[in-house]
């Protein structure tokens, strides 16, 4: 290829142009170059190319990474929309006309996390939501795999959606309620300060805003890595029974799981 053209461009352009010959679903003529194709299967974008089939597949990651650069490179996001809106005019706001004390969480997001939710955050949490109920989030990809961290602000307590699916995503207050439920029960915690006796949650999407807690999520993010690479069965379950005994330094090395347990006290 060309030394002066742009490749990261190119590579990015080259999936949204392979986007357009997509049918079946999620099957595309493989009819680029060879390398431009290595590529796109490096990042996840698409399965193996190093077949006999005359297609490949586009990958949940690489669907929505073609209709961003569809915009982005050629002015309309329509590739993939069957409603005809574009990525920007998918983001929702959200309604916080009603707040419940016991019953709403802060979810910090990062921007990363927030395009993924394709959600607005709000300018600034409700005095109304205890602090005790705040989080904070991240989405980083773990083997081709999305992988959700959620940690707790005070605590930095911690549970993981390995593989999470955009359909869980568009429908993710459910899937927290269901994955923090399983964690508590999990570690033996008397989760009921948090999400009440009826284990219903509300989620409140804000910015993130502590420096401190993302600099130990990344240090989580790096103990995921070293969980999965040392393990044949890799799921939610496996890498969150792990997670929370391990000390963190911003705890004076103390352990995630028995900090939730003392605030909750």
């Amino acid at each position: 290829m060309n030394k002066t053209i742009d490749r990261e461009k190119i590579v990015e352009g080259a999936l949204a142009i392979l986007s357009l010959s997509r049918h079946s679903e999620s099957r595309v003529w493989k009819n680029f170059d060879w390398d431009l194709l290595d590529e796109l299967h490096k990042r996840g974008w698409i399965t193996n190319p190093a077949t006999k089939a005359k297609s490949v597949v586009l990958t949940e990651e690489g669907i929505h990474f073609a209709e961003e650069f569809l915009e982005k490179y050629f002015g309309k996001g329509k590739g993939f929309s069957k409603t005809n809106v574009s990525a920007k005019e998918k983001f929702r706001t959200q309604e916080i006309t009603k707040i419940s004390h016991d019953k709403s969480h802060i979810l910090r997001c990062t921007s990363k996390l927030l395009k993924e939710l394709r959600i607005k955050p709000i300018e600034q949490a409700p005095e109304e939501i205890d602090q005790i109920r705040e989080w904070h989030a991240n989405i980083i990809t773990v083997q081709r795999k999305k992988c959700l961290i959620i940690t707790h602000s005070k605590s930095l307590y911690s549970f993981v959606i390995y593989g999470i699916k955009r359909r869980e995503l568009e429908n993710f207050n459910q899937e927290f309620s269901k994955h923090l439920l399983l964690n508590l029960f999990a570690d033996q915690i008397d989760g009921s300060k948090l999400i009440g006796n009826k284990n219903e949650i509300n989620l409140v999407y804000a910015k993130t805003n502590n420096r401190s807690v993302l600099g130990s999520m990344n240090d989580i993010a790096n103990q995921i890595e070293r969980i999965v690479s040392g393990s044949k069965e890799i799921n939610s379950r496996l890498i969150n029974r792990r997670l929370n005994r391990i000390p963190m330094g911003a705890l004076n090395y103390g352990f995630p799981d028995r900090e939730l347990k003392n605030l909750l006290k």
